[in-house]
């Protein structure tokens, strides 16, 4: 009876222990996703525009617009 006792005594304590230690990984957890939100939100926003901006504003743009004018005069527009 005494071991038995003893024995359900440490299961107990092993538990309140495993207990302890997932309450702390989740408070873990939530301050590094908490971290990770504020560093995403203070981060300066991306213009995915620009880069096709200076893509086709470069000088070789010139020849579309001549190609498209001869066009246009072709077609008597």
């Amino acid at each position: 009876m005494h071991d038995k006792l003893a024995s359900d005594i440490e299961t107990l304590k092993g538990r309140r222990a495993m207990g302890s230690f997932l309450r702390m990984e989740d408070k873990a957890d939530s301050m590094l996703d908490e971290t990770n939100a504020m560093s995403e939100l203070n981060q300066e926003p991306v213009d995915e525009a620009k880069p096709l901006e200076e893509k086709y504003s470069s000088e070789g743009s010139t020849a579309v617009e001549d190609e498209l004018n001869r066009l246009k005069s072709d077609m008597g527009l």
